[in-house]
């Protein structure tokens, strides 16, 4: 629950597209700002909700080579995509540190940054990815033999901002990668607190400006994934950098299936037997006891630039106003509301019971809580309640659900004690 000391920020109103913004402050970040309509894009990189705080530190580009694929889909692969390439056909006598560059059967696998650097456009390309590699798409994998043979075609620069989340008076550690082609996301730029002298909101953005120095804002990175485009999206190559994708192929390596999906008893023998995942979920057919919990796991801190939303707070990155005054912005990140800047919602309180008697609706009202809204539609949809959840561990919640390590951790803690971070 939010602390009754909410820190309430004031905003100009300029209800800014984020490419807006930043045409017109690329010049004096940063900047802090106030998302006015928020918007759920299915991935962490897409989602941002209304009243959610942001201070902008800077921006990066990053160059992505655009291609069609054999079923002439439009898609853009970073210059510097991990996996290589094979190329298959080119009527050039292109050459690679003094080596002739062979085509077709038998070619040597290169890095598109090595292919560009030499060949010029247009060339046929293939993936070359390695054994036990596939793409998740969404909540489906798909093989690289789905691109077939890719044509390049061109490149462009696509542009995104550097920024943190301020968190109850503090700047999250966790640096966030904004794309500027979020054409449903509004801000506008923060001017004040409530209550508070300009005097006091101009030292509690100098804190911040301190607190930003302990972290290390890289200028080369970006959307490692491959992304597909609409076709009624794409008119030329120079309006990519403002097109939103509508699927990312993020490459995964394979999971072996277990030999023995029977899960152990932690404390004691009476747990039942879950034969896999999909039991636990749909096909539960024994009463299975709560089990003895293991002592609680410390959270480790997290790493920069991946983006869990857990928050860290020390004196060397918190920024306050008076010492002796908590402020706490608790927003939820991936909830979309309309552009009412105003409008004071009410939160609904969830009554107090044991964690394995939550319905479904309930478990999503207590995710939102912990800052996981992005899992609320993928639990409710497969029909995870209370007594479900107890039964998880944090391999399932990340071989199946996609949560990273510490949301795991945080996810467990919850369901074993049922603490919510304050």
């Amino acid at each position: 629950m939010a602390s009754e000391h909410v820190l309430t920020f004031t905003q100009r109103g300029e209800c800014y597209t984020l490419r807006d913004f930043f045409e017109d402050h690329q010049r004096n970040l940063p900047k802090l700002i106030m998302v006015t309509q928020g918007y759920y894009g299915g991935v962490d990189i897409e989602t941002f909700c209304a009243g959610q705080i942001i201070r902008v530190h800077t921006y990066t580009k990053q160059k992505r080579i655009i291609a069609k694929d054999a079923n002439n889909r439009d898609i853009s692969i970073p210059i510097d995509y991990p996996l290589k390439f094979k190329l298959i056909e080119t009527s050039q006598k292109a050459t690679f540190h003094g080596l002739k560059l062979k085509s077709g059967k038998g070619s040597k696998e290169l890095a598109l940054k090595e292919i560009m650097s030499e060949a010029q456009l247009p060339l046929q390309v293939e993936l070359a990815l390695p054994p036990g590699y596939t793409f998740d798409v969404g909540s489906r994998q798909e093989r690289s033999s789905s691109f077939g043979v890719i044509t390049l075609t061109g490149e462009y620069d696509e542009t995104y901002l550097l920024a943190n989340s301020i968190h109850s008076g503090y700047l999250d550690p966790n640096i966030a990668l904004i794309p500027l082609y979020l054409k449903d996301v509004l801000v506008s730029t923060v001017d004040g607190i409530e209550k508070k002298t300009p005097d006091q909101f101009s030292r509690f953005v100098e804190g911040l400006d301190f607190a930003a120095k302990n972290f290390t804002y890289d200028l080369n990175v970006g959307n490692q994934d491959i992304a597909i485009y609409s076709p009624l999206s794409v008119k030329s190559n120079n309006e990519y950098d403002y097109i939103a994708p509508v699927e990312l192929f993020k490459v995964s390596k394979k999971h072996k299936p277990r030999e023995d999906h029977v899960y152990h008893d932690l404390g004691d023998s009476s747990t039942g037997l879950v034969s896999d995942v999909k039991g636990v979920i749909s096909e539960l057919k024994t009463t299975l006891s709560r089990p003895k919990r293991p002592a609680p796991v410390p959270a480790p801190k997290p790493t920069v630039p991946k983006r869990d939303p857990v928050l860290r707070r020390n004196s060397e990155t918190s920024a306050t106003i008076d010492e002796n005054h908590k402020y706490v912005n608790d927003i939820g990140r991936a909830v979309v509301q309309p552009f009412e800047v105003h409008k004071k919602t009410e939160e609904v309180s969830v009554e107090e019971k044991p964690i394995e008697k939550l319905t479904i609706q309930e478990l999503g009202q207590k995710l939102k809580a912990l800052k996981l809204d992005k899992y609320v539609k993928a639990f409710s949809n497969e029909g995870i309640d209370g007594s479900l959840l107890v039964e998880f561990n944090e391999d399932i919640l990340k071989d199946n659900f996609k949560l990273s390590a510490i949301e795991s951790i945080k996810l467990m803690k919850f369901a074993r004690t049922g603490h919510i971070p304050h």
